[in-house]
């Protein structure tokens, strides 16, 4: 407990994750400098010597949620497999933390820098051409922020059911709610591959991460 009149001590990191918590808990819009330093037990102004502003918070928080993402190399694994399994893993994640996933689509920062930058460097290692992981990233982050972020609005029930003027649900309404499931993602994950396939031909496309580490440019 802090002496009256006295600040207590936090690490930066203790600021991120009651703020993660926070807003994964009651949304971005519930979320303020006043209501963070309430459950720290400090004063607003007191975090300012963490953090320059609020969005700079944000953005931390956004991080925090990336870093749990499975986007390490895996020896010997194929690029298709390498892509799936991060695909599906940032899928996992935001769908645990659907408030902070909506937030980093609001700050316009679908993906952190930490991530794009962990999966350039696993693409590099496995010999994909620079102008095919151009592609391949162009869309996949189209498709990813899409999906995954309506996905989580479907969530929280943010979305509005399209409906006709007696109540009754619509042809439209029925194939839209049935558009984010596990099988959509899936098929639209496999579309995607195929297609950076097409356009890399006539490559083999047989890009794998090399089984020796010691050639791995991945930050560790």
């Amino acid at each position: 407990m802090a002496k009256p009149g006295v600040e207590p001590a936090f690490t930066k990191q203790d600021i991120v994750d009651a703020a993660f918590n926070l807003i994964d808990a009651q949304g971005e819009t519930a979320f303020s400098m006043r209501k963070l330093a309430d459950k720290l037990g400090m004063s607003p102004m007191g975090l300012y010597s963490y953090f320059p502003s609020k969005a700079a918070i944000e953005i931390a928080v956004v991080e925090k949620m990336y870093s749990d993402v499975d986007n390490k190399p895996v020896p010997g694994e194929y690029w298709e497999d390498t892509m799936k399994r991060i695909c599906n893993s940032l899928r996992d994640v935001s769908l645990q933390h659907p408030q902070v996933r909506i937030l980093s689509s609001q700050i316009n920062r679908f993906y952190s820098s930490n991530h794009n930058k962990n999966i350039y460097y696993v693409h590099c290692d496995q010999g994909m051409p620079k102008d095919v992981y151009r592609i391949l990233y162009d869309v996949f982050a189209a498709f990813l922020s899409g999906f995954i972020t309506n996905e989580c609005y479907e969530i929280l029930d943010h979305h509005i059911k399209h409906q006709s003027a007696d109540g009754k649900s619509t042809a439209w309404s029925v194939l839209k709610d049935s558009a984010y499931s596990s099988d959509s993602f899936q098929t639209g994950v496999q579309i995607l591959l195929d297609g950076i396939k097409v356009y890399a031909a006539p490559d083999p496309c047989d890009w794998r991460t090399p089984e020796d580490t010691s050639k791995w440019t991945f930050p560790e």
